[in-house]
């Protein structure tokens, strides 16, 4: 075990705190964690580097088939009328699962920018304020101007509008970061150094500006997109 790749054991880790492993591939990191210090010591620092984000990710109601392929597999069939174990009658397992699901579907949307290699640099996934499903990621390297932006649920777009992505201070006015394309993946370039625009900066924003104003210092209306900017740390 000793021998293993750190690089491995560090995806291996974070996909087993973000959840997003088969059954197979956790019990082998089940397996591991009993026997391997450096296991318990990736696995506790991806806790720290994620434990932020979740206590500010906005609640996620997975679609009530999701609950329903669950039930499916955790509870075996009943005879009609037989009645339910105490724990998991009615609303009270139906809360501890949706909320489980919830937080599961936004923490894996991260994978991509925070599995391996233990990044440090900054991380914020924006929702719609109608469903507060995640629609865009953004993260970037403490330093430098690059950003990448990834979209997961394309927000609708009005013609001769142009979205700018924001940065949030506790306290200030807004920072314009860039412009981007809600329409695919890709690099964008931040108008300041990464470390300058997110300085104490916990929430990012989308406006949806028109194309005579894309070179606006700040937004008008309302945001199109908005949610929460944390940090991970060694």
């Amino acid at each position: 075990m000793s021998q293993l790749d750190p690089l491995v054991l560090d995806q291996l880790a974070g996909d087993y705190v973000l959840g997003s492993l088969g059954a197979d591939e956790r019990a082998y990191v089940n397996k591991l964690l009993r026997a391997n210090v450096e296991m318990q010591q990736r696995v506790r620092a991806w806790e720290n580097r994620l434990n932020p984000l979740a206590l500010v990710l906005p609640p996620v109601t997975p679609p009530p088939h999701v609950w329903q392929a669950i039930e499916q597999r955790i509870a075996p069939a009943r005879p009609a009328g037989a009645v339910p174990g105490r724990w998991f009658a009615g609303d009270c397992r139906r809360t501890v699962v949706l909320a489980a699901g919830g937080l599961l579907l936004a923490l894996s949307a991260l994978l991509p920018f925070v599995g391996g290699g233990a990044p440090q640099g900054y991380v914020g996934i924006l929702a719609a304020a109608k469903d507060a499903r995640p629609a865009l990621q953004a993260s970037a390297p403490r330093r430098g101007h690059k950003l990448r932006v990834r979209v997961l649920q394309a927000p609708a777009l009005v013609e001769n509008r142009v979205l700018i992505l924001w940065a949030l201070p506790d306290s200030g006015p807004p920072r314009r970061i860039a412009v981007i394309d809600a329409a695919q993946d890709g690099e964008v370039n931040s108008e300041q150094p990464v470390e300058t625009v997110l300085d104490g900066v916990s929430m990012l924003a989308v406006s949806a500006e028109p194309t005579y104003a894309a070179a606006t210092s700040l937004p008008h209306g309302d945001y199109v997109l908005k949610g929460p900017c944390v940090r991970l740390d060694d």
